[in-house]
């Protein structure tokens, strides 16, 4: 029985990337010497001297020698942009190539297209959680401050207007204790803001501001703060999903009841290195993909122990 090829796929041959022709540079320099030998004769009046139209030459001489060195000036920077071009799709055949030995070209497609749609990432990422006991509430019920805070910095080598979008966790809700809502937003630099009037409603389940970024190049972020209130059930589980990449995530939790373990996961983990967990803090350096998520499990005691041997932090493969 002959086995399945593999999937792999190939977007184009590897094609090297080459330097202007020589029949082309010869073209552009026998184009620039001619344009300045005209207008070298037109400045010395050559051919004045001859009947009838000798008046014109000198001029002729002119624009003849002005059209060849724009004609050169504008073939040199096509032929500048077509070598540009010709190396930008040589290095990502070579890439495309590359990958259609890992994955299949449907798979490799589709992650190109969200690199493209994607224009920022979250760096130096912290969530603080802390349990907030209150006696209104039933025993299995908690107030979770959650304090989440992070860079925004740009992908693109543009400036360009980005929309920080953040929701309630609006599942669970108390009408008399007013959550979940929001506490604090902090937006620094303030002027970064497009609407300067822009005011916090804490009521409001989602919040959204739009920002003005600086390019790339310029290396220059905006940190982002918020601080809400929202009701957690213990045991149960709190989820915090990326719209964006993410880089550099610091947890902590606070204030965790004695009875109760804590697991973290990674959803999907995309790497082979393990979330780094250390009194109630954890840390992953590994790129966060957006769709990826944080799932953190408030487990009972009683059930951690009925279950089989587990680590306190757990990373899906």
């Amino acid at each position: 029985m002959n086995k399945p090829k593999p999937h792999a796929f190939k977007v184009g041959k590897i094609r090297a990337a080459s330097n202007a022709p020589l029949a082309v540079k010869l073209s552009l320099g026998i184009c620039l010497l001619l344009g300045l030998l005209f207008l070298i004769l037109s400045a010395t009046k050559f051919g004045r001297a001859v009947s009838y139209v000798g008046t014109y030459i000198p001029d002729l001489e002119h624009d003849l020698g002005v059209a060849l060195i724009i004609s050169f000036v504008v073939a040199s920077l096509f032929e500048l942009y077509r070598s540009t071009r010709h190396q930008m799709e040589s290095m990502k055949d070579v890439i495309d190539f590359a990958m259609g030995d890992l994955i299949t070209g449907e798979v490799w497609r589709d992650v190109q297209a969200l690199i493209e749609n994607k224009t920022v990432i979250r760096r130096n990422v912290r969530l603080r959680l802390e349990f907030q006991p209150e006696s209104a509430l039933q025993l299995h019920e908690s107030i979770l401050r959650v304090e989440h805070e992070y860079d925004i910095w740009s992908l693109r080598n543009r400036r360009s207007k980005f929309k920080i979008v953040h929701e309630l966790d609006y599942q669970f809700r108390n009408e008399r204790l007013k959550l979940p809502a929001w506490v604090e937003v902090l937006i620094d630099p303030p002027e970064s803001k497009t609407d300067a009037g822009w005011r916090l409603e804490k009521g409001e389940p989602n919040l959204e501001i739009e920002v003005k970024l600086a390019p790339r190049r310029d290396e220059e972020s905006i940190f982002v703060r918020t601080v809400r209130s929202e009701l957690a059930h213990i045991p149960g589980s709190y989820n915090f999903y990326t719209p964006e990449f993410m880089k550099g995530l610091r947890l902590a939790i606070v204030g965790c009841p004695a009875n109760i373990t804590i697991e973290v996961w990674i959803r999907p983990h995309g790497g082979g290195e393990a979330l780094v967990s250390q009194d109630y803090t954890w840390s992953y350096d590994q790129l966060i993909f957006p769709g990826q998520g944080i799932e953190i499990k408030f487990i009972s005691s009683q059930e951690s122990q009925a279950a089989t041997a587990a680590p306190a932090v757990v990373i899906e493969s």
